[in-house]
């Protein structure tokens, strides 16, 4: 199979099928350093395609690979180099910041107790606080401090800004800017929020009933208009 040498995420005809949808034929390439978006309308694919490119569902076809190799969920050197998000908060709710610190740092080889006191400080986390107290957006920035701080090199993030407020997005978008920017990774961001993925991604991938409309930088979206135009006119022309 062709890959790209400079690929963090290689997707070549990923396919998942349930009663009443089928995410067909995906294919989708990040390189290293850059930030892609993925959009859609609710039901498109986006969580399962994220799920099946991490085998936490198994995709009934199609190739995955991250960081230059074939992935499994069984390789563990390559699991301590991908960071994910896919779910509100992934610690359990008595637990605090500060021992979830303790648990990754038994659990990623790469874990650096500095990086992740100081992403929580940047993002106003309180450390000792039991999770089960922190609003939604205290716990989506958890759940990222930890995702950043064991040497991942890619993200892949599931709607990592819905919900919050405006300052909250901020200073999350500010973080992913840095990750790809001046630490040289790459990021997979799926949203709702088109804003967020207009100002932090650098291409944008379309998926619609599961199958992928395009992809296309963000050069060539201003050109032709927002994102939000663009899907509203597909979808009412396919439904």
């Amino acid at each position: 199979m062709d890959y790209k040498k400079a690929a963090a995420l290689e997707v070549k005809g990923l396919r998942k099928e349930y009663p009443g949808f089928v995410l067909e034929g995906m294919n989708l390439t990040i390189e290293k350093g850059k930030i892609m978006g993925l959009v859609g309308e609710n039901g498109a694919g986006k969580t399962t395609a994220m799920k099946a490119m991490l085998g936490i569902i198994r995709p009934d076809g199609g190739a995955v690979r991250i960081l230059g190799k074939d992935f499994s969920s069984d390789d563990v050197e390559l699991k301590n180099r991908i960071g994910v998000v896919l779910d509100e908060v992934n610690f359990y709710e008595t637990m605090t910041a500060k021992q979830v610190g303790k648990v990754c740092a038994g659990v990623f080889s790469g874990w650096n107790e500095e990086i992740f006191q100081q992403k929580l400080g940047r993002m106003n986390v309180a450390m000792n606080k039991k999770i089960k107290d922190y609003s939604k957006g205290m716990r989506i920035k958890l759940s990222l401090a930890a995702a950043m701080s064991h040497g991942a090199e890619l993200l892949i993030l599931d709607e990592p800004t819905s919900g919050l407020d405006p300052v909250a997005r901020e200073e999350i978008l500010e973080e992913f800017e840095k990750f790809a920017g001046e630490e040289g990774g790459s990021i997979l961001l799926s949203s709702h929020i088109t804003s967020d993925l207009e100002r932090a991604a650098d291409d944008i991938t379309f998926i619609h009933k599961g199958k992928v409309v395009f992809t296309k930088t963000k050069a060539e979206l201003q050109a032709i208009g927002n994102i939000d135009d663009i899907m509203t006119e597909y979808v009412r022309g396919h439904r």
